[in-house]
């Protein structure tokens, strides 16, 4: 009986260990860890303050694409940005295959924002973040947990 009730506890206690650890937060520089999507149009993009973030300097609005590493469970991303009302974001975690296991999206009002956007990733899936930006408009930082 006794083997019996240290066994359970050294389960329950792992289990609680495991609740409990941390997530890694992770910082990103937009500008070097993103990519204009769905077609590469670089010269779009500019860097803004030294490799810290991405401007959109075309005249039309354009896409910035982040891919994210994760692990599965649950994921939030918080920006810094500088809107002029129009930049809008989508979180998605995808399956394996590619196909969307959820979505998260937030438009930031103008001026200098700070929205964060949670999904859950599915086993062997992935995290991205993709916003569509107006000309002038900015992504400053992107920090994320894993």
């Amino acid at each position: 009986m006794r083997i019996r009730h240290t066994i359970h506890s050294i389960i329950v206690g792992a289990g609680l260990l495991l609740l409990a650890a941390p997530a890694f937060a992770l910082s990103l520089l937009p500008f070097s860890a993103g990519k204009s999507y769905p077609t590469p149009n670089s010269t779009c993009f500019v860097n803004f303050m030294g490799n810290f973030g991405v401007e959109n300097s075309c005249s039309t609005p354009q896409y910035w694409f982040i891919p994210l590493a994760v692990n599965q469970g649950s994921h939030t991303a918080t920006l810094g940005v500088y809107s002029g009302g129009g930049l809008s974001c989508y979180l998605v975690s995808v399956y394996q295959s590619g196909t969307a296991y959820q979505s998260a999206h937030w438009t930031a009002p103008s001026g200098y924002q700070t929205g964060s956007l949670s999904v859950s990733s599915p086993a062997s899936g992935s995290v991205y973040l993709e916003c569509s930006m107006n000309p002038g408009e900015m992504i400053l930082t992107v920090n994320y947990n894993e």
